[in-house]
């Protein structure tokens, strides 16, 4: 996904959301979508992605992995 007013580089964008939002962020241009499944990934220091966007709700889900973003 090419960000607006970028310089031209792609961002690989991840989207931590509830499932009901999956396919809301799939469609608005996330390459990959998780919610669980990709937070156990991130602990286990799999980051194949450079912006991690996610709704206000989730965002104490990420407090323990805070560092590794």
């Amino acid at each position: 996904m090419v960000l607006p007013h970028g310089t031209g580089k792609s961002k690989k964008i991840a989207a931590f959301v509830d499932e009901e939002k999956r396919d809301e962020a799939s469609k608005a241009g996330a390459d990959i979508v998780g919610n669980e499944d990709l937070l156990k990934e991130i602990q286990n220091g799999n980051i194949n992605f450079d912006v991690l966007i996610t709704t206000p709700e989730r965002m104490r889900l990420l407090a323990p992995i805070a560092k590794l973003l």
